[in-house]
């Protein structure tokens, strides 16, 4: 009965691991959404912007590169 105590215990000590771990992150992400870029939703809109502006750099230099070629034809 002593080897299931100590399994019990290892159980107990990972998933207090992981809930730390899990607690530190949460704590992190908020501090970096809220404190860092402010508490109003322009600026969490204009970190999503820069995230995906290269995506329509991307659409837009294919639209142009495309337009420009059927200009050419």
């Amino acid at each position: 009965m002593s080897s299931m105590t100590d399994t019990d215990s290892i159980n107990l000590g990972v998933a207090a691991f992981l809930f730390a771990f899990a607690l530190i992150a949460l704590t992190a992400w908020a501090f970096k959404t809220f404190v860092l870029t402010g508490r109003n939703a322009t600026s969490l809109l204009r970190g999503r912007d820069r995230r995906l502006a290269w995506w329509r750099r991307r659409r837009l230099m294919r639209t142009a590169s495309s337009s420009s070629f059927a200009a050419i034809l």
